[in-house]
């Protein structure tokens, strides 16, 4: 097909025109920077030109008016319309100028000066909820909640003697405990002494004091996930606090029926939930700031943290603290679903021979940079011999 057969007729918003040529007005918007001092300026790219498309086009004969009439109807219409261009076809356009010309010698004629940009698209911002500072903020609140049931349910006032030794006492194997948990999230160590410096030792302060002291010294410093294993890290801590470890688990009755042993065991089970829950919206609250990568991973600690969350909503009988979980709850588990969408997931893939890790890595990925990948999660004992066995690995 030749090129005059491949052109298209004019026309706009359907109604046609003749063409006598046209201009197309096309490139990159581009700004220059000119700086004192240097010779040569630097060109900053801001993206595609809007393409502008000019004609010089002309109706004729014994009704040209009504064809006229028609096209400056069709350019005086309000909003974008198809234009059929002789060479590029079908283009949306936007009307920018259009002048009309008469001439006595070329009556029967009326010629049009045309000029048209290509029509974007009308995209307002769409607001959207930030997910992960959802989460944060019902931590915050979660925190809040634990400390003021805490303060109402704990209390030594009128205690006897053996009382205030008990609560000392499980003080210190709270803490204990808590020690242990962290150690399996931390992987520097700054955590573990953050509890040995800012735990509290006396038990005879008010709940209040006691509450806030226990809250900071199990809330992990910022430093220490970077260098920590993700979800591992974690995962690790909650999933000991939320399985009902030893020293962390809430008490079995004493069976005591006088106040004051009642009052005892409800401030064991008391400080034992304390530090249970402040692990927990930890958890909650660092799952929320780690990039989401891998998809089985986020459903993980999704599951151990929500979880974790059901057994406390189970436990509690406190309005406020209830409804602070359920809240919770439910923003981290919109948030890791609403993260993890798009992560990459795990396949299993098997090499056919025994290879080096580096040629796995680029047989899967074309990437021999994720030769540690592959390693570290498959816990390879030597990467130059990876045995024909299945692997789990990204599927991008």
């Amino acid at each position: 097909m030749s090129w005059r057969e491949s052109m298209r007729p004019a026309s706009f918003r359907g109604v046609p025109f003749h063409v006598d040529g046209d201009d197309l007005v096309a490139g990159r918007r581009t700004v220059v920077h000119e700086y004192p001092q240097r010779d040569k300026p630097y060109a900053e790219d801001m993206g595609r030109a809007t393409r502008e498309i000019s004609f010089y086009g002309f109706v004729i004969g014994p009704d040209y008016m009504l064809a006229r009439d028609a096209l400056l109807s069709a350019l005086e219409t309000e909003g974008p319309g198809q234009l059929i261009h002789p060479y590029y076809g079908t283009v949306q356009v936007s009307v920018l100028r259009c002048r009309v010309s008469h001439s006595r010698a070329e009556g029967g004629m009326a010629r049009f000066d045309l000029s048209f940009s290509e029509a974007g698209e009308l995209v307002f911002p769409s607001s959207q909820l930030a997910t992960d500072r959802h989460v944060q903020l019902r931590a915050t609140a979660a925190l809040g909640a634990l400390a003021a049931w805490f303060s109402s349910a704990f209390t030594l006032a009128g205690m006897a003697e053996w009382a205030t030794v008990a609560a000392q006492s499980n003080l210190d194997g709270v803490l204990d405990a808590a020690r242990g948990l962290v150690t399996d999230a931390d992987a520097t160590g700054q955590w573990v002494r953050m509890v040995d410096e800012q735990a509290p030792t006396a038990i005879t302060q008010t709940p209040s004091s006691l509450a806030d002291q226990m809250i900071a010294a199990l809330t992990p410093p910022e430093s220490i996930w970077p260098s920590a294993n993700s979800v591992d890290a974690f995962s690790s801590m909650v999933s000991w606090a939320a399985s009902g470890h030893s020293a962390l688990a809430a008490p079995t009755s004493t069976g005591a029926i006088d106040p004051m042993g009642v009052q005892a065991g409800t401030n064991a089970a008391a400080l034992r939930a304390l530090a249970r829950g402040a692990l927990l919206v930890q958890g909650a609250d660092q799952a929320s700031r780690m990039p989401v990568t891998v998809y089985q991973d986020a459903m993980s600690a999704r599951r151990i943290l929500t979880r974790g969350i059901d057994a406390e909503i189970l436990a509690t009988t406190d309005d406020g603290l209830l409804n602070a979980w359920s809240d919770l709850r439910a923003a981290l588990h919109r948030d890791l679903t609403v993260r993890a969408k798009n992560a990459a997931r795990l396949v299993t893939v098997t090499p056919r021979t025994t290879l080096p890790a580096l040629a796995v890595a680029y047989n899967l990925y074309e990437d021999t940079g994720r030769t540690s990948e592959i390693v570290a999660r498959n816990k390879i004992r030597h990467p130059s011999f990876v045995p024909p066995e299945p692997l789990l690995a990204l599927n991008r």
